[in-house]
Formats: C-alpha cells, sequence, structure tokens
C-alpha cells in the first residue's frame, strides 16, 4: 500500500488524513479516476500545498500530489478504519526512553497523557539543538518541558543531552510544531510555549508560511491554562512587526513587559550565533487572559 507507507513515514501531513475521513463518514467517493479531484482528494491536495515547504512535498511535486490523491482516493473507499491503523504507530523504534512517543497521532491528546500529575508544563517549539531546554529543565526541577522538533537528527542529539544530564523532567517529541499545537495539545494543558528564533520565510510570497498565523494563535490560547504565556522572540524585524500585529490584531492575549533580565531564560543556540554577529533580539510575552 504505497500511499499508506508514505503517510507512515510522514506523520506530518496527518490534519489531511482527519479531514478526507471526515468527509468519508457523510459521502462516497465519487470516482477513483486520479485526474478527478472530489472533495475528499481535494483536502489532501490543499494539505500537500501548505506543507511543501516542510520538505514533505516539493511545491512543484504535482505528479506526486496526483498520485497521492488517487491513492488515499482508493483505500479510504476500500477500508478507512485500516488506514488509521497502518498509520497510528511509529514507524521507527523510540529515539530512547525519554522520547515522547503520543499514544494517538490523530485525535487530541487527553491531559494525563502529556502531563505528570499536576506538575507545569512547557513546550519549547522547534527546540533546534536543546540548548535552551536543557537549562531550562535544570533551573527549574519542579516543572516539566518538552521540546518539539521535526529533523530526527536534532531529536537524537537532544535526547543524549538530556540522558546526559541526567534530567527527567525533559522530553523530546517529533513532529512538526504546528501540527502538535493545532491538533494534539490538550486544551488548558501548558503554562508556557516558547517559540524562539522560528524561519522567518522572509520573502513576501513565502509569509503565508511563516508559523504566527491566525489559525495558530487561537490554537496556542486554547493549549494555554488561564495565566499561561506564549513567550516569542526572533532577530527578524521584519517578522517581529508582522507577529506582534497580528498578536495585537487578534485580541487573544494579554501583552506582558520582558526585559532581557526579567526572569530566568536562557539563549538558545540561535539567539548565541545571532548576537556574535551583532544582530539585536526582538521579543514579545503574551498571557492568556
Amino acid at each position: 500500500m504505497p500511499a499508506v507507507f508514505i503517510f507512515h513515514k510522514q506523520i506530518h501531513i496527518a490534519p489531511a488524513l482527519v479531514e478526507i475521513l471526515s468527509h468519508c463518514r457523510s459521502e462516497k467517493p465519487q470516482s477513483c479516476d486520479p485526474m478527478t479531484f472530489t472533495k475528499v482528494p481535494d483536502a489532501l491536495r490543499r494539505c500537500c500545498d501548505s506543507h511543501a515547504h516542510c520538505g514533505i512535498l516539493s511545491p512543484s511535486s504535482f505528479r506526486i500530489k496526483i498520485w497521492l490523491c488517487h491513492y488515499i482516493h482508493v483505500l479510504i473507499a476500500a477500508r478507512p478504519s485500516a488506514i488509521v491503523s497502518a498509520v497510528n504507530t511509529l514507524p521507527r523504534p523510540p529515539i530512547s526512553d525519554v522520547e515522547f512517543v503520543p499514544p494517538h497521532y490523530f485525535r487530541r491528546l487527553e491531559e494525563n497523557e502529556i502531563r505528570i500529575g499536576k506538575r507545569p508544563l512547557e513546550m519549547d517549539l522547534g527546540c533546534g539543538d536543546g540548548s535552551f531546554l536543557i537549562d531550562l529543565a535544570r533551573e527549574h526541577t519542579e516543572r516539566d518541558f518538552i521540546g518539539v522538533e521535526r529533523l530526527l537528527g536534532r531529536c537524537k542529539k537532544v535526547s543524549k543531552k538530556i540522558r546526559r544530564n541526567g534530567l527527567e523532567n525533559a522530553r523530546i517529541l517529533r513532529l512538526d510544531s504546528k501540527y502538535v499545537v493545532e491538533w494534539l495539545l490538550p486544551p488548558e494543558s501548558v503554562s508556557r510555549i516558547h517559540l524562539l528564533c522560528p524561519d522567518p520565510w522572509p520573502k513576501f510570497k513565502h509569509n503565508r508560511r511563516r508559523l504566527v498565523q491566525q489559525g495558530f494563535l487561537e490554537a496556542v490560547k486554547a493549549a494555554l491554562e488561564p495565566g499561561g504565556e506564549f513567550l516569542f522572540m526572533t532577530d527578524h524585524g521584519e517578522y517581529f512587526d508582522w507577529a506582534v500585529e497580528r498578536i495585537e490584531a487578534s485580541g487573544l492575549f494579554e501583552i506582558l513587559p520582558w526585559k532581557e533580565d526579567s526572569f530566568f531564560y536562557p539563549k538558545t543556540d540561535f539567539q548565541i550565533q545571532w548576537e556574535t554577529e551583532g544582530k539585536s533580539m526582538n521579543r514579545i510575552r503574551c498571557r492568556k487572559p
């Protein structure tokens, strides 16, 4: 089953499958012709477009999109439950005992599946080499931390650092940050979400790929517990202005003052690199009312 294999390896496009399955409950696919874009495969095609920048599909790989739409269309018409069962597994052994493997990739997690008791939980989106995550976990042993990173090599390095430092309050999750926030995190389960030095996508035509968008901000607010905070930092001035404009326009958060020495906040690997090059960091601290 080639299409199942692709979903199996690329869990980041899971939202498309969820959308497709929801359509299949109410209407039967009309055709298995790969050139017929009915409502069902169209959901997948839209997701291929929106996730092309994540390295899942090239924006120009139209032939692959057609192929995927065709096979998913055929498979769902036959056995939709079997597809979900086949895809909802980790296609490799866990990196180590510090890797957080969601019990289910196609539903929102329960709070007790991601939190340990009532301990505060913080998420580091795009944790990179894990320096920020490790320093925070060492400083705040009373809190739990999960670093989210898409690249397997980085996840392995972070995992080794966690074990080397003997940290029992830090874990690593290999998934796309946007997917984790919008599709996996339980409501009001996280005390802080950190988004530090994300890809600014500086070209105007790529602005839609930026993580800070209305839908993402709404998902962040939903995941934060009352009084929880969203902390955003970037060296890219234009991206910072873009983000602040959207945060303020959303009306979802209260903006708090944030000076560099306001509280313990370690530097990320990217921040150290940018400051060495003479760049300054722009930061905004948002609180859920």
